[in-house]
C-alpha cells in the first residue's frame, strides 16, 4: 500500500475549516482540481455509516463522476476517517 499525504496551512479559524469541509453547499465551493471543474451537487449525511456523495464534472460537459465514501471515523474539528467508493482509505486531520 501507498500512502500520499498532502499538508497545507489555511488561515481560517478551526470552526470555519470544519464547516467548510463537512457542509455539502461549502463542499461545492472548493471540491474541484483545477478551474476547468466544478462539484455541481454535493450531499453528505455526515456521520459514522454515513455516506458523501460528490459529484466531479468538467466544465464543458465532456466528463463526470460520482465522487463518494463512508465516514468511518469522525472526531470533531480534529479528523474524519473515510473508506472511499473505489477501495482507498483516506484520513483528515484538522
Amino acid at each position: 500500500m501507498k500512502r500520499i499525504t498532502v499538508t497545507t496551512n489555511i488561515k481560517a479559524p478551526l470552526t470555519m475549516v470544519w464547516k467548510c469541509w463537512t457542509e455539502s453547499n461549502h463542499v461545492q465551493n472548493w471540491n474541484f482540481a483545477s478551474s476547468d471543474w466544478h462539484c455541481p451537487t454535493a450531499k453528505s449525511d455526515f456521520k459514522i455509516g454515513g455516506e458523501f456523495h460528490y459529484m466531479m464534472a468538467a466544465k464543458d460537459g465532456s466528463f463526470s463522476f460520482d465522487f463518494w465514501g463512508t465516514f468511518t471515523n469522525i472526531n470533531p474539528e480534529k479528523s474524519i476517517v473515510i473508506f472511499l467508493g473505489d477501495g482507498r482509505n483516506m484520513s483528515v486531520f484538522f
